[in-house]
């Protein structure tokens, strides 16, 4: 019976420790890069006094925060518990972000379930550097090869990014688009497909499949590693976020619907 009663009492102390970080959070934040006292962390917070005495107060009570001649400053059971709020807080974030991406994947589209382990989601919409564009900048700089299967016409700057990286920086690219030719071609100016074509880096095909999202991969030769990113648009086709591994399931998974589309694709560089 003791011990029960002691395992309850700890599991009773845990849960108001946890309860006391998240409802101090700020107030333990404050106090990671250097020791202060209460009248600075009155100003840095914005809170009234009696909040902070009152913060200081739990904190002290779970041994997350100590006195010092400086101040109060953050314990290192405080350090290691606001590192591990911290990494809890990150997951929570990836967990709605890509729920808010599968939320346009249909059961039926083939997205392997190990596409999303150790994954990492960065919305269309969200601030750089979290967003798509500074991500895919990000890889695709790295990458000296890339395969892809195309869903939908790229923007004006990102199909002017793809000119620089084949033309000016030699990276090979081989595209697949399950888009009508017609549109495809009204897209591209004229001399930016002449040089991609002549400069033999890039190939084009033209599938009548119907892709489900834009899938990239990213090599890189002298390593090795390769990177898959999995674009998720909307029904409005309007890109809603892209999902990104490097695992080697991921890849091939990526490898395998890259083949898929590109056995029955037909080839279109010529006509450049």
């Amino acid at each position: 019976m003791g011990k029960l009663l002691t395992s309850e009492r700890m599991a009773s102390a845990s849960s108001d420790a946890r309860g006391t970080v998240v409802q101090r959070e700020s107030l333990l934040g404050a106090l990671r890069d250097e020791p202060l006292d209460k009248p600075t962390l009155v100003d840095r917070l914005g809170v009234s006094r009696s909040t902070v005495d009152r913060g200081i107060r739990d904190l002290e009570t779970h041994d997350l925060v100590t006195r010092t001649s400086e101040g109060f400053a953050v314990t290192p059971t405080g350090e290691a518990v606001y590192r591990a709020y911290e990494r809890f807080e990150r997951r929570l974030t990836e967990i709605e972000e890509m729920q808010t991406v599968l939320a346009h994947v249909d059961a039926g589209d083939d997205l392997d379930p190990a596409v999303l382990e150790d994954a990492e989601v960065y919305l269309e919409d969200a601030p750089a550097p979290d967003n798509v564009a500074f991500q895919m900048s990000e890889i695709s700089a790295r990458a000296d090869t890339v395969r892809s299967v195309t869903r939908t016409i790229s923007r004006a700057r990102s199909a002017r990014r793809l000119y620089n990286a084949v033309v000016n920086q030699g990276m090979a690219f081989e595209a697949v688009y399950t888009v009508d030719m017609a549109s495809f071609v009204k897209a591209w100016g004229t001399d930016d497909r002449k040089e991609m074509a002549e400069s033999g880096n890039y190939r084009a095909f033209v599938s009548d499949g119907d892709a489900p999202f834009t899938v990239f991969i990213y090599e890189q030769s002298e390593t090795g590693h390769a990177d898959v990113g999995v674009f998720v648009y909307d029904e409005d086709d309007d890109l809603v976020g892209v999902i990104l591994n490097d695992t080697d399931r991921a890849v091939e998974w990526a490898e395998a619907y890259f083949q898929r589309f590109r056995d029955d694709a037909i080839e279109i560089t010529e006509q450049f």
